[in-house]
């Protein structure tokens, strides 16, 4: 496994997880974060992504704070989820209030 893809397959866990668990509630989480970072508190923030509306609030409810920002989307393809994270870079520095992409 090397970051969240399955070495012989090429899948991601979430595909893993939908294949071998269809019944479960998946939530990606992805974004430019360094866990040195987050546990000192350095403001950062990441997409939590899910077809599961209500699992991916979840997810936002349980992790979102001060300095880690969980922004939500429907987009549950990890291509797409890259380019959403690249355009949370410049709002990560607006951390007064939660968005949904």
């Amino acid at each position: 496994v090397t970051k969240g893809i399955e070495f012989e397959t090429g899948m991601t866990m979430t595909d893993i997880l939908a294949e071998n668990s269809p019944k479960s509630r998946v939530v990606a989480m992805s974004g430019p974060t360094l866990a040195l970072e987050v546990a000192k508190g350095v403001p950062t923030a990441i997409v939590a992504a899910s077809t599961d509306a209500a699992a991916v609030q979840t997810v936002q409810d349980l992790f979102h704070s001060q300095t880690f920002r969980v922004y939500t989307s429907s987009i549950f393809s990890g291509e797409r989820n890259v380019r959403v994270v690249q355009k949370l870079r410049k709002p990560a520095r607006n951390f007064n209030q939660r968005e949904s992409v």
